[in-house]
């Protein structure tokens, strides 16, 4: 009875010793998870640190939402964090106001009752300017007039609309201002813009004036190319303060596709370039950059998860690209779905040169990473090997941060030359490894003991 008993008792013992040893080491593994630290927090004082996250951040991350991107301070202890979109202001444009415009014309002969002062005669939609001897009329064209005279507000910017031909114009204009309708200020000169193709166009038609109030009592609108120009409509935009949201902006260049064919239609030749992004990043809006070469033609553009997969449409339609005045202006960013496929194809029409070398344009929404940091720097931005269902530093983060409110400060975060972490932890003895060894010696101490024992009791019973 006394030999199972010491048989038992000694196979428990060596279980619970082995247990303990190999618990203490898988706690001490799973404390050091393998992490790679790609960015270095600027040395910034404070408690509550936060910092844009580049875009490049999913080069490294393998989690959509960034489940696995921590923040460890030197000695490589998680700091509570979160991610959160930049912060936007919401758009508060006020509604853009009709101007009343008249057509000036400056062949009018004032009557007698007009004449030794400046004056304005009104007949079927049309302004006669009266003005005394000496005064010389600045132009003998034309022009529109609006009256500010009794207006408050001041004026940001107008839009214009006129009677165009189906056709393309450009339509250069001058804007002016004057309080005696004699003496004038150019106060901006621009391009309008509206081109037209297969019922797509392409329209500016804002001109910039930031125009205070009271500053003119009339503003005008010359058109020195086409004085034929009839306007329809004239909208003012009082100044307001509007934070854009936040995006993120690079470029990927391209490469001639071996494939000269359209995807949708083998027969149809298109000028095709492909793509090939080196990050995971959830873009939202693309766009194309083709420098000073001309465009306005159908585009389409094309997506791809895997090397070998089937191009998906992600844009069919006009694009534009054109010279107004000294700048080039193209169409307006093309709004995605999250989209992180890495192969992309753009499809132009044939007649484009094919050493345009264009390049795709994605655009990603900013985010911030909030941090509590506790003095221990430097800190770092890391990815963890294993990616988390959820993000266990934002729990905590969202704990200590429940209905507080605090100033954040900014810090920018610095690329480090090697994504390999230092392993501060080879200087330092952990306690769990000296708990490892400890029990593990134990624990053949123990074995051997009992060993001895169970062989002396062979021994006497033989």
């Amino acid at each position: 009875m006394s030999t199972v008993f010491n048989k038992s008792l000694s196979a428990g013992l060596f279980v619970v010793l082995i247990t303990l040893a190999f618990a203490s080491q898988a706690t001490r593994a799973k404390e050091q998870l393998p992490v790679t630290a790609v960015y270095e927090v600027q040395d910034m004082a404070g408690i509550y640190l936060q910092a844009t996250l580049p875009h490049s951040i999913y080069r490294y991350s393998n989690s959509s939402q960034l489940t696995d991107v921590v923040v460890l301070d030197r000695d490589g202890n998680a700091l509570p964090s979160k991610i959160v979109k930049s912060a936007q202001t919401k758009r508060k444009e006020s509604e853009p106001v009709a101007l009343e415009f008249f057509q000036v014309s400056t062949d009018y002969v004032p009557s007698d009752s007009l004449k030794g002062n400046t004056q304005l005669q009104i007949e079927k939609g049309v302004i006669a300017i009266s003005m005394e001897q000496g005064h010389e009329q600045s132009s003998e064209e034309p022009f529109y007039l609006i009256d500010l005279s009794e207006r408050a507000q001041a004026l940001q910017s107008v839009a214009l609309e006129w009677v165009a031909d189906t056709s393309s114009q450009y339509l250069p204009v001058t804007l002016s201002g004057s309080n005696d309708l004699v003496r004038w200020t150019t106060l901006t000169q621009d391009t309008l813009v509206k081109l037209n193709k297969e019922g797509q166009a392409l329209l500016r038609n804002k001109v910039q004036i930031n125009l205070a109030a009271q500053r003119y009592q009339y503003l005008r609108i010359d058109f020195p190319e086409n004085r034929e120009v009839q306007l329809t409509e004239v909208l003012g935009q009082q100044p307001h303060s509007v934070e854009p949201p936040s995006y993120q902006h690079w470029q990927v260049q391209g490469r001639l596709a071996e494939k000269q064919r359209s995807i949708a239609d083998d027969d149809n030749p298109v000028s095709a370039w492909e793509y090939q992004r080196n990050d995971k990043a959830p873009v939202q809006a693309l766009n194309i950059n083709l420098g000073q070469t001309t465009h306005g033609d159908t585009v389409r553009i094309y997506s791809r998860s895997l090397t070998n997969g089937d191009w998906r449409v992600r844009f069919n339609g006009v694009w534009f690209n054109a010279k107004v005045g000294d700048t080039w202006q193209h169409s307006d960013a093309m709004n995605l779905s999250p989209n992180a496929d890495p192969y992309w194809r753009v499809e132009f029409n044939p007649n484009l040169s094919r050493s345009a070398e264009p390049k795709l344009v994605f655009q990603y929404p900013s985010q911030n990473l909030q941090f509590i940091a506790n003095n221990n720097r430097p800190y770092q931005v890391a990815v963890v090997a294993e990616v988390p269902a959820e993000r266990a530093s934002a729990k905590v983060f969202t704990q200590v941060m429940k209905g507080q409110q605090v100033d954040w400060i900014n810090a920018d975060l610095i690329k480090l030359d090697s994504v390999a972490r230092p392993d501060h932890s080879e200087s330092l003895t952990h306690w769990t490894d000296v708990l490892f060894w400890i029990t593990l010696v134990l624990a053949v101490v123990v074995l051997l003991v009992f060993a001895l024992r169970l062989l002396r009791q062979l021994q006497h019973e033989d």
